[in-house]
């Protein structure tokens, strides 16, 4: 009899365990689903879903960093920049191991940044894109991610006054983009597309400005 009193507790414990993970995944796939509606008012309700999840079951998101990731991201579908940046930089923060999962936060923060003007971020968002080039380059994986980091790297240095490295970022930018046409996803202004005329043309700029 001992024996099985000390065990209820415990199993009681992993019972409820149990249900918050379930709870936590019934959650996460409502969100998803709803964010996926081309409807702002069920989109409004998925960002609710997944800020209960984060406030109510953090132990038991599949991965707190990606939640943060997918809430950003839909938040700044949407205009809700202030939150999305809050959401990136908390992603960024819980994706430190080198080794571990990583949605690219980083660089969608640096990129929000730079498309909301916000100078007194810049050298937050040039110590972002640093430690990408220089000490996690293994996350640059495929032309369009590096595509998006050369231009966004172009923009920085011109806006830091840096005219060479913008020029040379810049001249990157046009080779990953070289004879690539592709759409930006509707809803992201901040995410240049490979092939974009008006980021290639702004890119020649970039050039033509340091050479003057």
């Amino acid at each position: 009899m001992p024996r099985t009193l000390d065990l209820a507790p415990r199993v009681r414990a992993r019972l409820e365990r149990r249900r918050s993970r379930a709870r936590a995944k019934v959650l996460w796939m409502d969100a998803v689903a709803l964010l996926e509606s081309p409807r702002p008012e069920e989109r409004a309700a998925g960002r609710d879903v997944l800020r209960r999840l984060i406030a109510d079951h953090p132990g038991q998101v599949l991965d707190l960093g990606w939640a943060h990731a997918l809430l950003g991201d839909a938040c700044e579908r949407d205009g809700l920049d202030d939150e999305a940046e809050r959401h990136y930089r908390r992603c960024d923060e819980l994706e430190r191991d080198p080794n571990g999962p990583y949605s690219g936060s980083d660089l969608r923060l640096a990129e929000l940044i730079l498309r909301g003007d916000q100078d007194e971020l810049y050298r937050e968002a040039d110590a972002l894109l640093d430690r990408l080039e220089h000490a996690e380059t293994r996350r640059l994986t495929g032309a369009g991610h590096r595509y998006r980091f050369t231009v966004a790297r172009a923009r920085l240095c011109a806006r830091l006054g840096r005219d060479d490295e913008a020029a040379a970022y810049a001249v990157a930018a046009l080779g990953l983009s070289a004879g690539v046409s592709s759409l930006a996803p509707d809803g992201y202004e901040s995410i240049p597309s490979r092939g974009d005329a008006e980021v290639m043309l702004e890119m020649h700029d970039l050039i033509d400005w340091a050479r003057s």
